[in-house]
């Protein structure tokens, strides 16, 4: 692996609850926080095994894929309900998981990040300076979020926002929600309970992710915040931060120069330095040229300074960013059409395509899943808000959406 990562972590239990059922799991390349449910200490109990397991098995798996990191959480659930079946104190425990995992491409063999998540803990990620919430919330108050029924703030003060709809220890037929994003030098990840954004607002976890550099400080500070507006809950947080990706932002701008140069852009870059002008490309290309001699003397200006390679750096650098981020977000989330289809084009059924509803730039959405679902199968409440397409936040998400929704057309 050649990503480099520096990171902190910081826990505690609060000023409501007893016990802490919160555990970390800190243990390169994996970094997890499991929060615990049950009474007495079963939660606890829970978590420990959900951290122990998956760092026991991914230990021994090299290397480690997005899929690796899913089996590992699957073999720490049945862990949990073998235990909890063969000791009656543990009954009914569980617990969440969320958290990130360098990987390696199967296919390029080059380190991802590969984001895991079962539950209502989340994983956030610091990019230029916006804290953006990677995973979605495993619960009743989440999935309603999802379906329009009710928006973020409702949420917050919602009834039912304690109960979660996937938990390891809960089911044999567990669904790991798993992504993938590259890791990008200067990134910073947020990985935390449910505590921590019930007693702090958004925008303070964000600035003090923004204002601390040091990620122990930051985690310590953002867990002293979440006990000083109440602790309500045991709060745990990991940051991390990416130190070095590999070389990947230059290999990223050398494909953002390929692109821009199919298109038929031409990148200047101008400074004011002894009236010198410097175009990348046209300076490289004269590295070797030597001056015929015609007799005059030679400029003492030089060819190239290092200012200018630094603007040129900076024009790269901005480049590559726009072109990352715009990758990033235009092949996240997935979008739910309909699709005419039946022996005479008389059936709506539910297509998934991975990527934005009508795409961005040269980035079109990417059909992954045409389902057996057709508009017919659900609720009529239901049906209107796949006429236009319904963007989601993931492929996961997409595919369990149409599922509840036909679970819940199927109950009437």
């Amino acid at each position: 692996m050649t990503t480099e990562l520096r990171w902190g972590s910081a826990s505690d239990v609060g000023l409501v609850r007893s016990v802490n059922q919160d555990r970390i799991l800190c243990d390169f390349p994996i970094f997890i926080v499991a929060d615990g449910m049950g009474g007495h200490t079963a939660g606890e109990v829970a978590a420990q095994l959900a951290v122990d397991t998956i760092r026991q098995e991914l230990a021994s798996v090299s290397p480690i894929s997005r899929q690796s990191v899913a089996d590992a959480v699957v073999v720490a659930n049945h862990l949990i309900l073998n235990t909890a079946e063969l000791n009656p104190d543990y009954r009914g425990m569980g617990t969440t998981i969320t958290g990130i995992c360098v990987t390696t491409n199967d296919e390029t063999s080059e380190d991802e990040l590969a984001i895991v998540n079962v539950g209502d803990s989340r994983t956030y990620v610091l990019r230029m300076g916006e804290l953006i919430q990677l995973t979605h919330d495993d619960s009743v108050v989440g999935e309603m979020v999802r379906l329009g029924l009710i928006d973020e703030s409702e949420a917050e003060t919602h009834a039912k926002r304690h109960m979660v709809t996937r938990a390891l220890g809960v089911t044999d037929d567990l669904v790991v929600t798993t992504d993938v994003v590259l890791p990008l030098a200067g990134e910073r990840y947020l990985i935390c309970s449910d505590g921590l954004l019930r007693d702090v607002p958004h925008n303070q976890v964000a600035g003090v992710l923004r204002r601390i550099n040091d990620p122990s400080e930051a985690a310590r500070e953002l867990v002293t915040l979440a006990v000083a507006k109440g602790g309500s809950d045991n709060t745990s947080v990991i940051v991390v931060d990416i130190v070095d990706d590999g070389g990947r932002a230059e290999k990223a701008s050398k494909s953002t120069a390929s692109v821009l140069s199919s298109y038929g852009k031409d990148v200047t870059a101008s400074v004011k330095a002894d009236d010198l002008s410097v175009t990348p490309g046209s300076a490289a290309s004269k590295t070797d040229h030597k001056e015929p001699k015609t007799g005059r003397p030679r400029s003492s200006r030089p060819a190239l300074t290092w200012r200018v390679i630094a603007l040129v750096v900076a024009v790269l650098t901005i480049f590559t960013a726009a072109y990352v981020g715009l990758n990033w977000y235009a092949t996240s989330g997935a979008v739910i059409t309909v699709e005419q289809r039946g022996p005479e084009l008389n059936q709506q059924f539910l297509v998934v395509s991975r990527g934005r509803e009508g795409g961005v730039l040269w980035w079109q959405p990417e059909i992954v899943n045409t389902s057996t679902t057709t508009l017919a199968d659900l609720r009529p409440e239901d049906r209107q808000q796949f006429v236009d397409g319904r963007q989601v936040a993931s492929v996961e998400a997409a595919t369990e959406l149409i599922a509840t929704l036909q679970l819940s057309a199927g109950s009437r």
